[in-house]
């Protein structure tokens, strides 16, 4: 089972880091280089409303999904804005991703079993034009 946690999120030109405190100074943070996605999920997955996903490829090529639960859509609509914006330029950005989430042997969006396979929907770079960077 998946277990969110609260974080408090910090979001730079250079990384989304985040820790269990706003003061936490041993924060964990993802490159915004390394991200290449930015989208919903589909509530149905985690049976839980406005979570969206940050996907990223590391060095080594291995992509990782973190998924964060907001308090409203617009909240939502903020973060993904604004995360999307610091990627911009972003060359990894993937065209495709999937909406679902991989478990139990397969993708819960398409029931594709092979976890690496190219997503099933077409991925999203737009931005609130007037949000400013939290």
């Amino acid at each position: 089972p998946i277990t969110l946690r609260k974080r408090y999120f910090r979001l730079s030109q250079i990384a989304l880091s985040y820790g269990k405190t706003e003061k936490d100074e041993r924060r964990k943070s993802i490159d915004i280089q390394s991200i290449c996605a930015v989208e919903r999920l589909d509530e149905v997955t985690l049976k839980r409303k406005h979570t969206i996903q940050v996907i990223e490829k590391n060095p080594t090529q291995t992509i990782k999904t973190m998924y964060i639960q907001m308090k409203d859509v617009n909240e939502t609509n903020e973060w993904l804005s604004a995360i999307r914006k610091a990627c911009l330029l972003n060359r990894k950005m993937l065209d495709l991703y999937h909406p679902g989430m991989y478990r139990d042997g397969k993708w819960s969006c398409c029931r594709e079993v092979i976890p690496g396979i190219r997503g099933c929907s077409q991925a999203h770079t737009a931005v609130i034009s007037d949000w400013q960077d939290p």
